[in-house]
């Protein structure tokens, strides 16, 4: 009958989580076995049933590092998972930018501007990781400068939008035409002092 069918559903059901739990309680064990036998965490890693392993591995392991960890194959977004459990190394943007985690994993993993640039991340790092130039202009406590704005290759467009201030753009070497074609009037260029032969040369 439907009942009886249902009922056999649910006791297979209870089985396979009773040998769920089961295996959740022999992988710490059977992680410490495979180190004492010399296998590294790659290894352990490239078990193809270590799914389950590779979770547990944070709340097991401490003789590896991040470098480690991002070798074996962990991503960013696990070992920040990581903080607050038994894991013995601080998952935060420093330690794993250290750990050769780009800014681009490290902003999937949800870590915002702020503790990126304290992490010591570049301006042309950032901007690969799809920050514009006015979040970093404002982040931090001081933001980014003009010069190391250009130096990572943000766009004129892009420093324009960013409301940079034509005097500033003049001292950094941005030429009257490229302002011009952004909106600028001449005879604000020409207030700023650019020379009249960049002014004609933008008309």
């Amino acid at each position: 009958s439907e009942k009886e069918i249902n009922e056999d559903v649910s006791i297979a059901k209870q089985r396979i989580k009773d040998e769920i739990e089961k295996l959740e309680i022999m992988i710490p064990s059977l992680v410490e076995k495979l180190i004492e036998e010399g296998f590294t965490l790659n290894e352990i890693n490239s078990i193809p049933s270590g799914k389950r392993i590779k979770y547990q591995l944070k709340h097991t392991i401490s003789r590896y590092s991040l470098k480690d960890h991002r070798e074996a194959g962990f991503t960013a977004t696990q070992l920040k998972e990581s903080e607050g459990t038994s894991f013995p190394y601080n998952p935060s943007a420093i330690n794993l930018k250290e750990a050769g985690f780009t800014a681009t994993q490290l902003k999937e993993a949800g870590f915002d501007l702020d503790k990126l640039m304290k992490a010591g991340f570049t301006a042309s790092e950032l901007k690969v990781a799809g920050f514009t130039a006015s979040e970093l202009k404002n982040g931090g406590l001081t933001g980014f400068t003009l010069k190391e704005l250009i130096d990572a290759e943000y766009s004129l467009l892009e420093l324009y939008e960013a409301d940079f201030h034509v005097e500033e753009l003049k001292e950094e070497g941005i030429n009257a035409k490229g302002l011009r074609n952004k909106g600028f009037d001449l005879k604000k260029l020409a207030r700023v002092g650019f020379p009249a032969k960049q002014l004609k040369k933008a008309e």
